[in-house]
């Protein structure tokens, strides 16, 4: 099995759920966006698809470079200062939490056990970059190979503009493996590094085998960004009321044009369901809604 499209976003995925048959798919992500994603060319190919395709291009590349600028004022002001950790306690095991030291933003983690804020590091927003055996590389990537006394986890260090061959021998002669992993390794440097589609290193083989790139028959039907929506942070108390009164409202205009369909008295039971969910749970971040109970909603949509 091989990677056919990978669809970067400006900020993390929370969930991701398939609409139809035909491929289509919706994502949800942190900053309460929802996404509809197709390759129906006659979806595809609209203006609006395609300016919203190249609207989140230009998100995603902006985020980018803001993660690779580092911090900025804005980041450590809104940061909660750490000598104010102790009034925040955390959710979970292992969560981390930004905080302003001494006008430093650093990441640490929530411990249960001593019910303390355990700082990790500074975050620096310098993407991949780091030493090894104190040398600097543009690029630290993590490596797991299979040995015979178990798994071991080592760093390949790259720098831009390097000849991957190169790297790939560095490597090998800093680890002392076998010389037949040099193809392998210097495809995946390409494809880690996002220079090539190549395939990814496999070093769990036979020592003397060496890897060809990959090819695909046909090229494939890619999805492509066909709509947008905005989603509340929380749901406000008086939006249910509202929301279904306006619903009911339209649906009764709706039943009476044989052009598109109505909402059923099941549908309108549905939506009033979910909103309950939403209006009860949405400060959670973490609402559950049954599946059968988006038909309704996203018959809303196209409307």
């Amino acid at each position: 099995m091989s990677l056919l499209q990978a669809i970067p976003h400006p900020s993390c995925v929370w969930c991701v759920l398939p609409i139809n048959s035909q491929g289509d798919f919706i994502t949800g992500d942190s900053e309460g966006v929802v996404r509809y994603f197709s390759k129906d060319a006659a979806l595809t190919s609209l203006d609006t698809s395609i300016q919203l395709t190249n609207q989140l291009i230009n998100r995603v590349i902006e985020e980018k470079k803001k993660r690779e600028s580092g911090p900025s004022s804005e980041d450590l002001a809104k940061a909660t200062k750490w000598e104010q950790s102790s009034q925040h306690r955390g959710k979970s095991e292992g969560q981390v939490m930004l905080f302003n030291k001494n006008n430093v933003l650093i990441a640490a983690e929530w411990s249960v056990a001593s019910g303390t804020w355990i700082e990790v590091g500074q975050v620096s927003g310098k993407a991949n970059q780091g030493q090894i055996n104190s040398v600097s590389f543009d690029h630290v990537l993590p490596v797991e190979i299979d040995t015979p006394s178990g798994p071991r986890d080592l760093q390949l260090g790259y720098n831009n503009g390097e000849n991957p061959f190169v790297a790939a021998q560095r490597f090998i002669d800093t680890y002392e493996l076998s010389q037949g992993y040099l193809q392998q390794i210097a495809d995946w440097i390409l494809q880690r590094t996002g220079q090539s589609s190549t395939p990814s290193i496999d070093l769990s083989g036979n020592s003397n085998s060496t890897s060809t790139p990959s090819t695909v028959a046909s090229k494939p039907s890619f999805s492509q960004i066909i709509q947008v929506y905005l989603v509340f942070d929380e749901i406000p108390g008086s939006f249910k009321t509202k929301a279904i009164s306006k619903i009911e409202e339209f649906n009764n205009e709706i039943a009476n044009s044989s052009s598109v369909q109505s909402l059923s008295v099941n549908d309108i039971a549905a939506l009033n369901s979910s909103i309950k969910v939403l209006s009860e749970t949405s400060y959670y971040h973490s609402s559950k809604i049954l599946v059968g109970h988006l038909k309704p909603l996203l018959q809303i949509l196209g409307w």
